[in-house]
């Protein structure tokens, strides 16, 4: 019996080091009477082999960022004095000297006094998925401010997305047109703008763009000339369009009077042409 006691306490150990392996992440147990610490992943995850346990913290704040030690420090000690679970994120140093972002989650074991005598936890590398929330962050904010009006349509012409400059361009206030169908932008029948989606979609496969002069329809009923650059986009599984929309009011008027001009010159040739054979 003591050594089937012995094999399943080593089956367990095995799985819990097995499991410890597959996290990306660094897993903690520091006793806080004697400031010693026991990490799984350090390493692996950070490429210290060992570090020095000198401090309340397991010498862990050497490597924190200096403009994020004092936050860090003040946030874990408020949280000791109340044995409450926390959550952090702040950037450290890794061993090859590059800072990283990291999602700290920490927990405490109380004594029999109710105070906390060991601090557990896991902090793991997220720089990736930081870097790629920045990344969208900044594309946002970019399309946010561009003077373009951008909206992205599904297949059955829904409004995912409209950026400010759309929704001026049409009259809308913020977030008016998100979900509501485009078919509301267009003084086209049904089936007429069923069949320039067709033709929208069908002219942005294989990574194609489609360029398109549109009448648009304001708010107001009143007609806003637009140049569309369409091109194909995939969220998810699903398939949308993404329009850039220009307004072209000024080089609508300014073709208009361009053949206004061209029209009088070819009446006065005309009339200048007749008069001379005339006579």
């Amino acid at each position: 019996a003591h050594n089937e006691d012995n094999d399943r306490m080593r089956a367990r150990e095995e799985r819990f080091r097995m499991s410890l392996s597959a996290l990306h992440g660094l897993v903690y147990d520091l006793d806080l009477r004697t400031h010693k610490v026991e990490r799984h992943g350090l390493q692996r995850v950070f490429g210290y082999e060992r570090m020095d346990d000198t401090d309340d913290f397991g010498g862990w704040m050497t490597i924190v960022h200096p403009e994020d030690r004092e936050y860090v420090m003040r946030t874990v000690l408020a949280y000791r004095e109340r044995a409450s679970n926390y959550e952090l994120s702040y950037r450290m140093r890794h061993k090859d000297g590059r800072w990283r972002h990291v999602r700290h989650v920490g927990t405490y074991h109380l004594g029999p006094d109710g105070r906390p005598i060991r601090a557990l936890g896991v902090i793991e590398d997220v720089t990736e998925a930081q870097e790629q929330r920045q990344q969208l962050q900044l594309q946002a904010a970019i399309i946010e401010r561009m003077s373009e009006g951008v909206m992205l349509l599904n297949r059955d012409g829904t409004i995912l997305f409209a950026n400010p400059a759309f929704e001026k361009l049409f009259g809308y206030g913020r977030g008016e047109l998100n979900g509501r169908n485009s078919h509301m932008l267009s003084f086209r029948s049904s089936e007429n703008f069923e069949g320039l989606l067709r033709t929208v979609f069908e002219g942005t496969t294989d990574d194609r763009t489609s360029i398109i002069d549109l009448e648009g329809r304001r708010r107001d009923g009143s007609m806003c000339p637009i140049q569309g650059y369409f091109s194909s986009m995939t969220l998810g599984e699903t398939r949308c369009v993404l329009a850039v929309a220009t307004d072209v009011s000024e080089r609508k008027q300014l073709e208009r009077e361009v053949m206004q001009v061209a029209t009088r010159v070819q009446q006065r040739i005309g009339g200048d042409l007749h008069d001379g054979l005339g006579q």
